[in-house]
């Protein structure tokens, strides 16, 4: 049986950094796309060439967090985090054969690995 190549998709980091990692030992981890910087994942030792981070979004909306006046530009910019790290995980569905993505990150690029026969594992965690 072949093994499996895995795509992660997540607007944070949450459980999917104990998922690449345990991806990584098993050598089936392609990517995993994160809209967390690069200088908080890079301690939780996953080699940088598997992880791609755009983080620009998530670090205005840290700022805006606490702004009870910036309530719809906050809900604003985290669509538009989850719409980029969804471009950006389109990027590599070519080379896996699964999909792991947090509802909102995944829906183009999950539609994308559907249409090349491929599995598509579509999370919502609370």
């Amino acid at each position: 049986m072949k093994k499996l190549n895995y795509l992660l998709s997540t607007p944070g980091k949450f459980s999917y950094i104990n998922v690449a990692k345990a991806l990584i030992k098993k050598n089936q981890l392609v990517k995993i796309v994160s809209g967390w910087p690069w200088f908080k994942l890079k301690n939780e030792n996953i080699p940088k060439n598997f992880v791609k981070s755009s983080s620009l979004i998530n670090l205005l909306n840290f700022f805006l967090e606490q702004k009870i006046s910036f309530t719809y530009f906050y809900d604003y910019l985290n669509k538009l985090n989850n719409i980029n790290i969804d471009r950006i995980t389109s990027k590599y569905v070519d080379k896996a054969d699964v999909l792991l993505s947090m509802s909102g990150t995944g829906l183009n690029s999950g539609m994308d690995i559907v249409k090349e026969g491929k599995i598509y594992i579509c999370e919502r965690t609370s």
